[in-house]
């Protein structure tokens, strides 16, 4: 990892400044947005790497306006959500060949639970908003949930100790959620994208990464053996698991259905049908994201804009 380098603000604003002008001067005008965003941005609470070096993005919320920073363009598209979002629809050029005006933002670590406050660790219903006012969009997409039922439901039921019944629980955050959605601007149509499915089949493996992430804040060497033990000992099987996640989705399509929003998901596309599980293609085995090709991704676009149409 690169050393944090010591600059001061005015000198931030010039590195921003010139590599915002170069992005421009290249050609790479969805570079140079996503820059202009970020400078834009006040509410994200880690570094950022810029060029060669670290910058701590509080800053950002002193800078003054910068001309590049206005190149911003509205989009008829807004797609928001955890970092799974990106399993999806990371690959720019699907929205390219498929016509489709897009942009794509995800905050990763995001979760339902802190998109219903509107105060949060990672601001995420404030940046909503931000990014909202930002582009413009007529549609706008939201995906979250997956940290929520892949690592928030372990956290809870190991490091809280609560009782093992997710689709209370699960009832819950989404009602949250909607009504969260519910509170933004009504000028845009609101789409809500289910979560994907559970996608590390071994269950130690799957422990091994639940547990690094649900424990990162515990130093007690003693306590994080107690923890880790007792998730090995109740993370269910990949059948198990998939069940919660579809029952995550059930839940939100109704209650999407209840709240006059259009909810849609890619579990047809990505489920093995014999299985009954995620297609072994797009499992993992370091962590909880999909493996995808530009020509799934390709899919997954196709099928939005035929939903948004």
């Amino acid at each position: 990892m690169e050393q944090t380098k010591s600059i001061s603000l005015p000198s931030l604003n010039e590195e921003l400044t010139a590599l915002g002008h170069r992005l421009l001067c290249q050609g790479r005008f969805h570079d140079a947005r996503r820059l202009a965003l970020m400078m834009n941005e006040p509410f994200i609470m880690y570094p950022l790497n810029f060029t060669k070096f670290y910058v701590n993005s509080r800053a950002f919320a002193e800078l003054p306006p910068h001309d590049f920073k206005n190149y911003f363009e509205r989009r008829e598209t807004l797609i928001i959500g955890d970092s799974h979002v990106a399993c999806l629809f990371g690959d720019e050029r699907a929205f390219r060949h498929s016509g489709m005006d897009a942009e794509v933002v995800f905050i990763g670590g995001a979760t339902i639970t802190g998109f219903g406050r509107r105060e949060s660790t990672l601001a995420t219903y404030r940046r909503v908003n931000h990014y909202i006012k930002t582009f413009k969009p007529s549609n706008i997409v939201f995906k979250f949930g997956q940290v929520d039922v892949d690592l928030g439901w372990y956290y809870r039921r190991v490091v809280d100790d609560q009782p093992d019944n997710p689709a209370s629980h699960f009832q819950t955050i989404i009602d949250r959620y909607v009504e969260s959605i519910l509170g933004l601007p009504s000028h845009t149509r609101q789409v809500v994208c289910g979560i994907n499915l559970p996608s590390v089949p071994s269950p130690e493996q799957a422990a091994e990464y639940t547990s690094r992430i649900i424990t990162e804040n515990i130093t007690d060497d003693a306590l994080y053996t107690v923890y880790r033990s007792k998730l090995i000992r109740i993370l269910p099987s990949i059948e198990r698991r998939t069940e919660m996640t579809l029952e995550f989705n059930r839940q939100l399509k109704e209650k999407c259905t209840r709240s006059a929003l259009d909810y849609f998901d890619y579990t047809d596309i990505f489920i093995d049908s014999a299985t009954g599980i995620l297609d072994a293609r797009y499992a993992g085995t370091a962590d909880h994201h999909y493996r995808t090709t530009a020509e799934d991704q390709a899919n997954c676009v196709g099928r939005l804009r035929n939903i948004l149409d």
